[in-house]
């Protein structure tokens, strides 16, 4: 099993079995929600710098 594999490589953190783990769905809504939030920051950081140009011109 590839995800053994890996496991074993690189010693990650506790390994999510059974119930524990999330499914596909889930996994990709919350891939979703994390590159929306960095998305959010992002678009935060250009708006408060033309917000500060526009306030100092």
């Amino acid at each position: 099993m590839q995800a053994a594999a890996l496991f074993a490589k690189f010693m990650g953190g506790p390994r999510l079995l059974g119930e524990e783990s999330l499914c596909m769905v889930c996994v990709q809504k919350q891939c979703h929600v994390m590159r929306m939030k960095q998305k959010m920051e992002k678009d935060m950081k250009y708006i408060t710098n033309i917000m500060k140009y526009n306030h100092d011109s």
